[in-house]
């Protein structure tokens, strides 16, 4: 039995170490012992970041866009031609102006000191219609004016000539308004006073347009001359304010002044170039501070409110989104509110203008006595002048909760 058990010890030793050997021998051989079979690992992936693999010729993009048509294409190199053509005539108007102390009557003046006779040839002509240009903006060297010469000094208005009124206006806007402007178009390509191109409807004054040229340049320093209004703005306590704004609209000077702010002093004093023509001024003001602002207060034409005083007050945040026609939320756009008119009037007055966020999201903040009335309308560059177009009437307790909608009405067929 002994000897049974020894015979079954030494077999089970020599299977082992055969075993052992044959081990040993593959990993000494490499590559070269034979084929390895493929070794299959997984990848566990997070739910959170699902990897999806595509062949190279199956990548899920947007279909491109259809290539422009010939006629969009050759309106925008027409487009590239007039940009560079007015920021040269820009150039020697002021050239001019500085060798002859006075902007020249006509643009034809320029040519050939300052600029070659093609920099007043636009490639375009705007089909089926006389020009802007060829009515208000003569040149006796032109047959038919290209750019409309916003500065030249012939007679506009009520006996003013162009650049009186256009002095006028940069004193009130800024150097955000046109030099010269191109009617070429479907919309207006203008040339600021500041250098910038960009398109606005005929009226500019009050396109959003020029109010985004407007927050880049700052508002000029307002009018040195008319008529001179002084209200005084204080606090709850019945203390002057200073550093406040007085946002005063309806002013006049041969055409409408903007609706813009104007400083108070160490005594809560705003002076506020009220313009020329008084019989044509409907004051509108309202002052806001920090946290704070007055209602919103309209006098008749041709009132003028010496010795006013504005009430601040705490104010009442409102908001809501912005969409397009087709209900998408409208980022970066500026929204407009105003107060006390009927809906589908003119008569509103002008509080503020926000923008929205990323998302179509503003924020305002109005005095309680301007939200019962509290309409709000989408500036579009290029779009309807937004001073004579009616606001959408906003429900109080939408526009108080953050959710009022803004949409912006369809385009007609």
């Amino acid at each position: 039995m002994e000897n049974k058990f020894r015979l079954l010890l030494i077999i089970l030793l020599v299977l082992g170490a055969g075993l052992w050997w044959t081990s040993r021998s593959g990993e000494s051989a490499g590559p070269a012992a034979g084929p390895v079979p493929p070794v299959v690992t997984t990848t566990k992936l997070s739910p959170k970041r699902p990897a999806v693999a595509m062949a190279p010729d199956r990548k899920r993009e947007s279909p491109p866009a259809p290539p422009p048509s010939e006629a969009a294409q050759e309106i925008e190199r027409h487009k590239a031609i007039d940009r560079e053509h007015l920021t040269k005539l820009r150039t020697g108007i002021f050239a001019y102006k500085a060798k002859y102390g006075r902007y020249p009557e006509y643009l034809t003046q320029l040519v050939p000191e300052f600029v070659t006779a093609d920099t007043l040839i636009s490639p375009r002509k705007k089909a089926g219609a006389q020009d802007f240009a060829d009515m208000d903006h003569p040149d006796p060297g032109l047959e038919t004016p290209s750019y409309g010469y916003e500065f030249s000094n012939l007679e506009f208005r009520d006996g003013r000539t162009f650049a009186e009124i256009k002095e006028v206006q940069r004193a009130e806007w800024g150097d955000a308004i046109p030099l010269l402007r191109c009617f070429a178009y479907g919309e207006v390509m203008n040339i600021a006073y500041g250098g910038d191109v960009y398109e606005t409807a005929l009226n500019w004054e009050w396109d959003a347009a020029t109010m985004d040229l407007v927050d880049k340049y700052g508002w000029g320093p307002g009018l040195k001359s008319g008529e001179m209004v002084k209200v005084r703005v204080t606090g709850a306590d019945g203390q002057p304010v200073a550093n406040a704004q007085v946002w005063a609209d309806g002013r006049n000077y041969s055409f409408d002044l903007p609706n813009r702010p104007f400083a108070t002093d160490a005594e809560g004093y705003a002076t506020i170039p009220v313009g020329a023509d008084i019989d044509r001024t409907s004051l509108v003001l309202r002052a806001e501070a920090p946290g704070q602002s007055s209602a919103t207060t309209r006098y008749p034409a041709g009132v003028l409110p010496e010795g006013q005083s504005m009430l601040l007050g705490a104010t009442e945040p409102v908001g809501g989104v912005a969409l397009d026609a087709s209900g998408q939320p409208m980022a970066n756009t500026r929204i407009y509110l105003k107060t006390g008119g009927a809906e589908n009037t003119e008569a509103a007055a002008a509080v503020t203008s926000v923008r929205t966020d990323d998302n179509g999201h503003w924020q305002a903040a109005v005095h309680p006595q301007d939200l019962p009335g509290l309409s709000a309308l989408i500036g579009i560059p290029g779009g309807m002048p937004v001073k004579y177009v009616p606001g959408q009437r906003l429900d109080s307790a939408a526009a108080k909760a953050g959710t009022a909608e803004v949409r912006l009405p369809a385009a007609p067929p």
